[in-house]
């Protein structure tokens, strides 16, 4: 009978393992063929990961009962049966359960940022210019480059229009970061020009103008960028202003064969 009562237990056992061995495999071949973070990886490769990070769970599921059974206390105390109900399924499968999603995460998260496995870069659609977007493009980059002082010393530039006849220029990312404004007013003909170089708070994100009396900030998001608190640096006539929203236009790249920069091409914006 003794006998019996073991084997019961030993297949009671053998079950509570394979469901959660099931449940490790589900989700780690989950996280591996439907999350983007592994795209660009190939199936066998990914068939791999998944395995071993199926692999890592169990071990986490494992390393969580072990845990239980040495924390679990001998009695518990509840003011009622869900706080009773609550207690009881925590102790049941709780530490296993997070051990399992801490295996997951830990194995999943060391391949995908191992040298193991080359991810094959996505290749984005160039963007080409209309025609309309060229000359646009050519005509902002010749005005640019003509006001340009001498100690700008980037290779590129992109520029970027918003609806309100404005165009900023940014150089960042080189080390040497500045930032390009004119806008006019066409209603009473007053103007913004700016020309100033930044100081990065986040680089490539967030950057601030280097002179401390003037407290205007530039946030990049994408292929926009949005410019704040620039009319109280005192760069714009009677209601024209070169805060707002803009977009990229065009990228210039910029010649120095001369001593001065000079415009050697006018691309699309990425």
């Amino acid at each position: 009978m003794d006998a019996d009562i073991k084997s019961t237990a030993l297949n009671g056992k053998n079950i509570y393992y394979f469901f959660f061995l099931i449940l490790s495999t589900a989700l780690g071949f989950w996280m591996v063929f439907f999350s983007k973070d592994f795209d660009g990886i190939g199936f066998f490769s990914k068939f791999f990961i998944a395995v071993v990070t199926t692999f890592g769970g169990f071990v986490g599921f494992v390393s969580g009962d072990i845990v239980r059974r040495f924390v679990m206390p001998d009695f518990v105390f509840s003011t009622g049966f869900f706080d009773l109900l609550k207690t009881r399924l925590f102790w049941m499968c709780g530490p296993q359960l997070i051990g399992l999603f801490i295996g997951l995460l830990v194995s999943g998260s060391f391949l995908e940022n191992s040298s193991f496995f080359e991810k094959e870069e996505m290749e984005r659609p160039k963007l080409e210019f209309t025609e309309a977007e060229r000359q646009l493009a050519i005509k902002l980059s010749k005005g640019i480059s003509s006001v340009l002082p001498t100690d700008f010393k980037s290779k590129t530039m992109t520029i970027y229009t918003a609806g309100n006849n404005s165009v900023v220029g940014l150089s960042v990312g080189s080390g040497d970061d500045y930032f390009f404004g004119d806008s006019v007013n066409v209603n009473n003909g007053s103007t913004c020009q700016a020309y100033e170089p930044l100081n990065p708070q986040i680089t490539g994100q967030l950057y601030y103008f280097a002179r401390m009396d003037c407290k205007a900030e530039i946030k990049i998001l994408g292929n926009k960028i949005f410019v704040s608190d620039l009319n109280q640096c005192g760069y714009c006539g009677l209601n024209a202003t070169l805060e707002g929203e803009y977009t990229s236009l065009a990228e210039i790249e910029f010649d120095y064969s001369s001593g001065s920069p000079t415009i050697k091409d006018v691309r699309r914006a990425q």
